[in-house]
């Protein structure tokens, strides 16, 4: 129904412009015919429109009737269950009264002889009457939200018709990384979000391809190779932040293979030379 009113309307606008051009054009037939036209659509819109406030009307007594149904039923349930455990409140206190004033009985006899007795015989004394009091003003306010609710003047809470369905976590794979000995200040990108770098002589975690790559074109090698024997220096992993200027960038598809040393550090490369400061290896410069 509502789709229909939407084309007469648009069909009504169409054939209004044309009204407009052919009176411009001074064709009365042709307006005559189309105006014709436009009062039958006007007419079938205006019964349309009326049958549809009808549906919506019935539409929403419906909905109403049966939100009212719901919620009576719902508020017999909570009423039922609150006189269910008002009669275990009464049925409990009868029972804790009695056990109470046997044991006030049984105190009595000593409360002359000891302070704390005296005090327990007391509030034990007490303890009934105020019992009887909550369960009295517990009666009065649950007979009066049970009245409500069967009779409409207060309103059970509603459960929630279309709950939001819950949200799948999907979690990401696990990458399959190797542990590297960096021979220069490298960076990588780990994943689709994170860029890592790590310095010179420090280890590392690369994803396999990554580590696997830099191993052939001699900017790292595996903890545990005879390469890493030879060049560690117990360094452990040292971060660096990937915008450092002149870090090696693994994922370059032009890299080519690391120059060990050029000049002088040739010569030491050579000699296989290494630098210690205080007795402590500071830097290796034997290749692998």
């Amino acid at each position: 129904m509502a789709s229909a009113i939407g084309n007469d309307r648009a069909e009504l606008l169409a054939l209004g412009k044309q009204s407009e051009r052919l009176f411009a054009d001074g064709d009365e037939a042709g307006e005559a015919k189309i105006n014709a036209k436009i009062g039958t659509i006007e007419t079938r819109l205006k019964r349309r429109e009326g049958v549809l406030k009808i549906v919506d009307a019935e539409i929403a007594d419906a909905t109403k009737s049966h939100d009212a149904a719901v919620r009576m039923q719902i508020a017999e349930g909570v009423a039922k269950d609150k006189e269910t455990a008002l009669e275990e409140l009464r049925r409990k206190i009868a029972v804790a009264s009695t056990a109470l004033a046997d044991l006030h009985r049984a105190a009595e006899p000593l409360v002359s002889d000891s302070h704390l007795i005296r005090q327990v015989h007391e509030l034990v004394g007490m303890l009934p009457h105020d019992l009887e009091l909550a369960l009295n003003h517990a009666e009065e306010e649950v007979a009066f939200m049970i009245s409500g609710l069967r009779s409409g003047s207060i309103s059970p809470s509603m459960p929630v018709e279309h709950a939001h369905a819950p949200v799948e976590v999907v979690a990401k794979p696990a990458i399959e990384t190797r542990r590297m000995l960096v021979l220069a200040d490298v960076k990588w990108r780990h994943d689709d979000n994170e860029v890592k770098a790590a310095a010179k002589q420090s280890t590392a975690d690369m994803p396999t391809a990554t580590a696997d790559k830099a191993e052939r074109l001699g900017y790292a090698c595996a903890v545990g190779s005879p390469a890493w024997k030879k060049n560690n220096i117990g360094r452990g992993i040292v971060s660096l932040h990937p915008s450092v200027t002149g870090i090696v960038d693994l994922d370059d598809e032009n890299l080519q293979q690391m120059k060990v040393a050029f000049g002088f550090d040739q010569h030491k490369v050579d000699a296989h030379m290494q630098e210690r400061i205080n007795g402590k290896l500071t830097q290796n410069f034997a290749g692998f």
